[in-house]
């Protein structure tokens, strides 16, 4: 089974669906791409494929289950915000002893936009609740 390292911070941010890796979205889309093989993904992919990424995640790696990100006070400048949540990643890092995580693909049935669109639009499907 084909593997791919990730930092913590890219990690966390799948799983506790708080923005914390630095490289911001972008982390977002090359991790969910990496998993579902997807090297296009969408934002309307993001969504479809968010729930079984982080659960695949968690499975692979258990010690991650529970780790919620902190909240910050939304007057914070995005110094501050950047700052904060680096240090509370170094601090998840030392706790789990790991700065680094081999994470492995998963078969995913692709969903293309347009498919997305109309599970919304005339389902109801809400796919922010899986995340």
């Amino acid at each position: 089974m084909a593997r791919e390292l990730f930092t913590i911070a890219e990690v966390l941010t799948i799983t506790t669906g708080k923005l914390v890796a630095p490289e911001g979205m972008d982390a977002v889309y090359r991790v969910i791409g990496w998993m579902t093989k997807d090297k296009h993904v969408t934002t309307l992919g993001l969504l479809a494929y968010a729930k079984k990424c982080k659960n695949a995640i968690l499975e692979q790696y258990p010690e991650l289950i529970g780790i919620k990100a902190p909240s910050a006070p939304e007057s914070w400048s995005d110094d501050q915000l950047e700052r904060y949540y680096s240090q509370w990643v170094d601090l998840v890092s030392r706790e789990v002893c790991r700065k680094f995580y081999a994470i492995a693909q998963i078969d995913v049935k692709y969903k293309s936009d347009f498919t997305i669109f109309h599970e919304v639009r005339t389902r109801g499907v809400d796919y922010s609740k899986d995340y």
